[in-house]
């Protein structure tokens, strides 16, 4: 029985092991989700700005 519990508590430490790796992995795919959520933001603002001087006209924006 020592044997069994001795294999159990070795699955169980590999199971928490591989836990705390897909856990760090899904940290990344946050922060890596994050960062195209910003760069997408920032896109939308460029595109917005691009919009509202080809409206308005601005000799910047290439319409006149």
């Amino acid at each position: 029985m020592a044997e069994s519990l001795g294999d159990l508590r070795y699955g169980m430490m590999s199971m928490a092991e591989s836990l705390g790796d897909l856990r760090y992995g899904m940290m990344r795919m946050a922060e890596s989700l994050g960062d195209l959520r910003y760069g997408t933001m920032r896109m939308a603002e460029s595109l917005g700005d691009l919009r509202y001087g080809v409206i308005c006209g601005h000799p910047w924006s290439g319409s006149q």
